[in-house]
């Protein structure tokens, strides 16, 4: 699958609310360990916020954005066409840019 395919899939496998290691989604994507951090890191640069636990019984979750809902396929779709294009920054509805 494609990286945008991937993440995509990784925001929906992480929507359950439950806790999941990072192997368990690198087996699920079919990616390596380190494929699932940089999806992290850029789901994050896109305003997708992914909490990490550590310890025993750590791994990731997602973290509630939009008071509490979770962003719907379209929002992620226009998300990462932005990323695409290279924009290194935008404001998601009802939003407030400072500074």
């Amino acid at each position: 699958m494609s990286k945008v395919a991937n993440m995509l899939n990784m925001v929906k496998i992480l929507e359950d609310g439950k806790i999941h290691t990072i192997q368990d989604l690198a087996d699920e994507l079919e990616v390596s360990t380190r494929m699932i951090r940089i999806y992290k890191q850029e789901l994050e640069q896109a305003g997708i916020y992914i909490k990490g636990k550590q310890g025993i019984n750590g791994g990731y979750i997602l973290d509630n954005m939009k008071k509490g809902t979770l962003p719907t396929i379209n929002e992620l779709e226009s998300i990462y066409t932005f990323i695409n294009i290279g924009a290194t920054g935008f404001l998601l509805a009802g939003e407030t840019s400072i500074g």
